[in-house]
């Protein structure tokens, strides 16, 4: 659950939890603090994240057992790191696919100038509709040719920056522990 803080309108992404494997990946044999979020807890708190404005302060509550408390200072240090390696990631996969789209967009260009310079030739035939046909879907391919490289670089790329800033907002993002609702009791 996710919300705002209306007197400090900083957005809290409350997680509950009774034990600390729970928020860790269970598998992952790295020491305690440098360990990898569960991959349920990580989508959580990206989706969580993703729901309030770039410009909005976050805070992560861990509601949890009393006993638990003492170890928030590496949870804190784990959830950070995690978001910061995820970050690290996604920039080397990105760095990667602009490589291929300026190839692609390479390749693209080369493929519509051709399609151009045989319409151009077909064009001196304007009595044959077979040649006009071909010449139309010359056009089409020509464009369809440079579909991806403009998907890549441009509208990819602007999701993938989105995506990295809220990567990022999220390595540093304050990490607090609260007591769970029924250890209050």
């Amino acid at each position: 659950m996710s919300k705002t803080n209306p007197i400090s309108a900083v957005a809290t992404i409350d997680i509950r939890i009774r034990d600390l494997s729970q928020l860790f990946e269970s598998l992952d044999p790295s020491p305690f603090h440098e360990r990898g979020l569960d991959s349920e807890a990580s989508t959580y708190i990206i989706d969580c994240a993703g729901e309030f404005a770039p410009s909005t302060p976050l805070q992560l509550v861990i509601h949890a057992p009393e006993a638990l408390h003492e170890r928030s200072s590496e949870t804190a240090h784990a959830v950070h790191s995690h978001f910061r390696y995820l970050h690290a990631q996604l920039t080397r996969r990105q760095t990667r696919r602009m490589r291929s789209g300026r190839v692609a967009l390479t390749i693209g260009l080369v493929v519509m100038m051709a399609c151009q310079a045989v319409r151009a030739f077909l064009n001196e035939w304007p009595e044959h509709n077979i040649a006009q046909g071909i010449g139309e879907g010359l056009l089409v391919l020509g464009w369809v040719a440079l579909w991806r490289p403009a998907e890549l670089l441009l509208f990819e790329r602007w999701e993938k920056r989105q995506e990295r800033d809220l990567l990022l907002r999220l390595s540093n993002i304050p990490v607090r522990f609260a007591k769970r609702e029924e250890d209050n009791g």
